[in-house]
């Protein structure tokens, strides 16, 4: 029986039960007539009830029994008054209540709920989002469902629907479909509805059919219940800059009309609340909108059913068409390897023409290697509707390359609706980010990420005696060698200043090699090399002269945040003491260099958290020094601490009450300059007098980031700002503030030295002080040290293309397993 059928039925009982007490007064009045009325009545409940209860549980059922006993005594009491008035109206009432009693036990103890589960999923590729729950409900013997695919239209670029699509025909067979037109959902009621599309009207391309938009389901079901088509990247639920490319996905008005809302995981869980808050405050949504305690219940990160849909397929149980094994198997047999390539509707409307030639330079590279690697292209499903709407010349485009792609046949082309065989069967994935990364990285194949930048054939045959630029956030002179390590991947080189030579001189202890960002700073003190961990977990030292590494690790339980976050980013030296400043941890730590022992400055982290604006890291990497005071500006907050170098005791000043945070810090002799992080003012601040004056730079483009200096230099009584992004030359009415061309990803103030890296050109600056006079290093690595098949394996299923890292690496790679 149905919940709601029992619900019913319960409803029914109560009022049989308000009619015996009624029965009860008016026999006590001889008021026989409305007794009479009342007794038909209960008589016809008992019987649509027993009714019920034979068409859901059987003739044979207990209850039904009770009923008609019920019903009898009914009968009894009817022929009794109407013969005698003088009744008892206690005795009549118990009699009655008592089997009523009977016969509601019977209902509770022995019928069992039968729950009705819909899934509505609406195109075919997709059905693979709601697949293991329907096996799940299929498999209840309590539980009746369906599974009914739902109509969807194309739109024209005015919003009008154009033609109507509806893939009933294309699930696996193992699926019984109901046609959507043939079930009655005023009559079922379903207990719980499923659905994997929530954009309703909102999405531009597509759109289901309005009877099925969500608002539109809600009345129909006590339980409506969302489960995205798609899987995302996992971020960390701190990173408001991530959370900021997904929040789109978090407030749509499936996600507001849903009862529940299943995500892939319990972050994902964090950032989906966080992210609908916001927006149904700036909508002006109510009540349990803005509840969290309710908005916890409604999300849940329990997994996606994606994952399960992959993880629990084999090879051997895929039906694989004739076409597709003749270009998979070799001659003797043996199977080559499979590169799964896909291309998303984002990147080609981003990119464009661009792109198109990144295909067709793409299916250069794999159609030379066709004899080891088999390719198969399976683009996005919705390219050619949302091309044909929106870019019709770029369609002409891509159906060109497309069709001469089939024409050719050296390839497979998968436009299935079955996007997990393709997932199952490939050995590796290249092409755009999509949901399908996150499906191949629960498989734990590589995978590479395209850049459309990459397609130079010079860079797939590069010589291996050749040198690469690299991207570095620190370096140290020592004698006349610089000493750098990579953003991407964990080397220690250093390059002789004079002749330009790179050499390799070894691999930071207990660290994947593939580890991105591993250390932020490095500070030089006497001949050894301290590197400070932002993504790796201890401190490391290169003693140049043994040439020897060794680490130095944390207390862990008072750092205040697990080892898998943003450690340090900033360092200052001062004497004998290496200081390190927090990104996520709660500490300051102050490093004895001659024992190695270590101080923690806490404390300081409960006072700011009570003025910071946002969750975001506490210090980036610039801080002044004045004496044995060091200046540290807050990212999170407009705040700045003095921190005594000797004492340790600190002090923090407020900034005024604006959003900004900072980036950077320099002091010019007299007062401190800050360079602001999310808006282009500078601030100029005495802290004698805690009065700052603020700057408002003369700006041509629009700012959309957190970070937009990396940092504020005072050199040649110049005040320079080094911007992270391309910026317009800003102008203030100071002459000596000047923003220096170019991008940049680290300027720090070394020994008189100042050293910055123009990450634009790939050039570190080495400027002095004294006299302003600047010497520039092309920073680059030969290409032979760089070992390049072990970053693809031990990057965790994510690798990003680029010129020291690309397709050609990832095809050798596979040949050689």
């Amino acid at each position: 029986m149905r919940k709601t059928q029992k619900r019913q039925i319960e409803e029914t009982i109560r009022q049989m039960e308000e009619a015996h007490g009624e029965m009860k007064r008016y026999i006590e009045k001889g008021i026989v007539a409305q007794v009479e009325e009342l007794l038909a009545d209960c008589q016809n409940a008992a019987v649509a009830i027993g009714t019920l209860i034979e068409n859901t549980e059987g003739e044979e059922h207990p209850a039904v029994t009770v009923l008609e006993e019920y019903c009898e005594l009914v009968y009894q009491i009817y022929e009794y008054l109407s013969s005698d008035s003088s009744v008892n109206a206690n005795k009549i009432y118990k009699s009655l209540r008592q089997k009523l009693i009977k016969a509601s036990n019977s209902i509770r103890n022995d019928i069992k709920i039968r729950t009705e589960a819909v899934f509505l999923p609406y195109k075919a590729s997709m059905w693979d989002s709601l697949e293991s729950v329907w096996k799940a409900a299929d498999a209840d013997p309590d539980c009746d469902a369906y599974v009914i695919p739902i109509p969807y239209f194309d739109k024209n670029p005015d919003g009008s629907f154009k033609e109507e699509h509806y893939e009933g025909n294309q699930y696996p067979n193992y699926v019984p479909i109901t046609r959507y037109d043939a079930f009655d959902f005023g009559k079922h009621m379903p207990d719980v509805i499923y659905i994997h599309n929530g954009y309703d009207d909102w999405n531009l391309v597509t759109s289901v059919h309005p009877d099925f938009y969500s608002r539109n389901l809600k009345n129909y079901t006590e339980e409506l219940v969302y489960i995205p088509y798609f899987v995302l990247g996992e971020i960390d639920p701190d990173d408001e800059q991530a959370a900021e490319g997904m929040k789109h996905f978090c407030f749509m008005p499936g996600i507001i009309n849903a009862d529940k809302v299943i995500v892939q995981s319990e972050n994902m869980k964090k950032v989906y609340i966080r992210e609908y808050l916001k927006a149904a405050k700036k909508y002006g949504l109510t009540g349990k909108h803005l509840d969290r305690t309710y908005l916890e219940k409604k999300f849940l990160g329990i997994g996606s059913p994606k994952f399960d849909k992959v993880l629990n397929t084999k090879k051997e149980d895929l039906e694989i068409p004739d076409e597709w094994l003749k270009i998979i198997k070799k001659p003797d047999g043996t199977w080559k390897k499979i590169v799964f390539y896909n291309n998303s509707i984002g990147a080609l409307l981003q990119h464009n023409e661009k792109m198109i030639a990144k295909i067709k330079f793409t299916f250069e590279i794999f159609k030379k290697n066709r004899d080891e690697i088999a390719l198969l292209w399976r683009p996005h499903p919705l390219i050619e509707s949302t091309l044909t709407s929106m870019r019709p010349q770029l369609w002409e485009a891509y159906r060109e390359i497309r069709d001469q792609y089939l024409l050719e046949g050296w390839g497979i082309y998968d436009n299935s609706s079955d996007v997990d065989r393709a997932v199952v069967l490939s050995d590796a994935y290249y092409g755009d980010m999509s949901s399908v990364v996150q499906l191949c990285q629960k498989k734990g194949m590589p995978v590479m990420v395209q850049d459309v930048s990459v397609i130079e054939k010079a860079l797939y045959e590069k010589n291996l005696n050749e040198y690469v630029k690299v991207s570095i956030e620190d370096a140290v002179i020592y004698e006349d060698a610089v000493w750098f390590i990579t953003n991407t991947f964990n080397s220690l080189y250093s390059m002789n200043i004079l002749t330009g030579e790179t050499r390799l001189e070894g691999f930071f202890p207990n660290e994947t090699y593939s580890g991105q960002r591993l250390y932020e700073s490095m500070q030089l003190i006497a001949h050894k090399i301290y590197f400070i961990p932002f993504y790796a977990k201890t401190i490391a030292v290169f003693d140049i002269r043994k040439k020897q590494f060794s680490t130095i690790e944390f207390e862990e339980k008072r750092l205040g945040c697990k080892l898998d976050k943003a450690l340090f980013g900033g360092s200052k030296v001062y004497g004998k003491y290496l200081f390190m400043f927090p990104e996520f941890s709660k500490v300051i730590i102050r490093l004895n260099t001659e024992i190695d022992k270590a101080d923690y400055i806490s404390g300081w982290d409960e006072e700011v958290r009570r003025i910071c604006f946002n969750e975001d890291v506490y210090f980036r990497r610039q801080v002044a020094c004045k004496g044995n005071k060091l200046m540290l500006p807050f990212c999170n907050a407009n705040a700045v601490m003095e921190l005594d170098c000797d004492t340790l005791e600190y002090q923090i000043y407020r900034l005024g009450t604006e959003k900004r945070g900072y980036s950077g810090i320099c002091f010019d002799g007299e007062q401190f300059w800050l360079s602001s992080r999310t808006n282009g003012s500078l601030v100029q601040w005495n802290p004698n007098t805690n009065y700052a004056k603020i700057m408002e730079l003369d700006q041509n483009n629009d700012v959309q980031t957190l970070y937009l200096y990396v940092g504020i230099v005072c050199c040649q009584k110049e005040i320079r700002i080094f911007p992270s992004i391309k910026r317009e030359y800003a102008k203030t009415e100071n002459e000596q503030i000047v923003l220096q061309e170019g991008i940049y990803t680290f300027v720090e103030d070394k020994n008189h030295m100042l050293l910055y890296f123009r990450n634009d050109i790939g050039h570190l600056v080495i400027v002095n002080k004294e006299d302003g006079s600047q010497f520039e290093i092309e920073i680059k690595v030969r290409y032979k040290d760089i070992n390049k098949r072990r970053m693809i394996r031990e990057a965790a299923g994510n690798v990003c293309e680029s010129e020291i890292l690309h397709v050609r690496n990832m095809l050798d790679m596979l040949q050689e397993e």
